[in-house]
């Protein structure tokens, strides 16, 4: 087995026993998932020197083992941490554990997506509603909102995209 099949298999078992784990954590009591997350003892002792609260991650990039690993990584192949505006260790645990936390005992799957602004919130929920509609570009989209809104969000319904 070369170095990219290696990668490939181990990147397919790390994600099957994630989405075990998942399931595993899903049947926890709400305290349980609360304390834990998606964090789990065997990433404590296999990456994280032990330690029973998953660390926070600073560094904006990681390394790769060899030529192999990065550019399956940087091709989207295998999960990477490859860069912390696309992805990162302590961004992963968080959108998990408040996903976890919203689908508990509902029955349904929910994901998460952490923003680092009210305001990125809200430009990732709209966005789509503010540009035209792509089979008519020309005919303008309506779109309704109260203006008692924060100042900002006021702007970007009201100004919109004219600067894109």
């Amino acid at each position: 087995m070369n170095g990219k099949e290696r990668y490939l298999q181990a990147a397919k078992e790390a994600m099957q026993w994630h989405e075990e784990y998942r399931r595993k954590m899903r049947k926890s009591r709400f305290d349980t998932i609360a304390v834990h997350g998606l964090y789990s003892m065997q990433e404590a002792l296999d990456f994280n020197q032990g330690s029973i609260i998953e660390p926070m991650y600073l560094s904006t990039s990681q390394t790769y083992r060899d030529s192999d690993e990065m550019e399956l990584a940087l091709g989207y192949q295998i999960p990477t941490w490859c860069y912390a505006r696309i992805a990162n260790p302590s961004m992963y645990y968080l959108e998990a554990l408040l996903a976890l936390l919203e689908e508990y005992r509902t029955g349904q799957e929910a994901s998460c997506l952490a923003t680092t602004s009210g305001m990125a919130a809200i430009r990732t929920v709209v966005d789509e509603f503010l540009h035209p509609d792509p089979k008519d570009p020309h005919r303008p989209r309506n779109f309704v909102a109260t203006s008692q809104v924060y100042g900002g969000t006021y702007q970007l319904f009201s100004v919109g995209n004219d600067s894109e």
